[in-house]
């Protein structure tokens, strides 16, 4: 009777010593679960705060900035299509190479410059539109308002229907007056100008 008894505890034993360690292999691999899961989902976290906000900067009211060389999503506010917008360079001269200071009525004028910005224009909505006709666009010094009208007349296809997917690349041309005593770090050439879809592309003053 007492070695019935010895084998039942024994066995008995090597069954709860056997459970307990499958809780701990069960348990480790929740953890570890766990552990994979947060990372993976902080990974993800980052990952859309970096495509959602690829601008980083933001103007008072809460609008984009965006730098040289990013692309902005855009709709706009009076027709309520979508598109992409791209600033792919830009200069602030006073005597261009490209184009005659004349033509802008400014070649007696020490301090008159122009803002040459190349943009490229992409339609993401399914309707055409017409850039110069549907697409509000200005230049202004940093924080201001509104600004300068944007001069279409060397960007021709902005007069021109924009399908669905397609996309032109032109220069679009603005007046800027700088002065010694002025003291302008940047300008801003804005999309949708003074509505809630403002959107702006920041263009560091280079004029000494």
């Amino acid at each position: 009777m007492n070695k019935k008894m010895t084998a039942l505890f024994l066995a008995i034993l090597t069954i709860a010593l056997l459970s307990a360690c499958g809780n701990d292999d069960n348990n480790e691999q929740t953890q570890n679960n766990q552990g994979t899961n947060t990372e993976e989902n902080v990974e993800a976290n980052n990952d859309n705060e970096g495509s959602n906000n690829s601008a980083g900067k933001t103007g008072e009211d809460g609008q984009p900035i965006y730098q040289v060389g990013e692309t902005g999503e855009i709709e706009s506010k009076g027709y309520d299509f979508k598109y992409e917008a791209t600033v792919n360079e830009y200069e602030i001269t006073d005597d261009s190479d490209k184009y005659d200071m004349e033509d802008f009525y400014m070649a007696d004028y020490d301090d008159a410059y122009i803002v040459i910005s190349n943009v490229t224009i992409h339609n993401t909505s399914d309707e055409n539109f017409t850039p110069s006709k549907h697409v509000p666009m200005h230049v202004s010094e940093a924080g201001n308002d509104a600004g300068e009208d944007v001069i279409y007349d060397y960007f021709p296809e902005f007069d021109e229907n924009l399908e669905p997917g397609e996309s032109i690349t032109g220069d679009l041309i603005t007046h800027a007056e700088i002065t010694e005593m002025d003291n302008i770090d940047a300008y801003w050439l804005k999309f949708e100008t003074i509505t809630a879809n403002e959107t702006i592309w920041e263009l560091p003053n280079t004029v000494e």
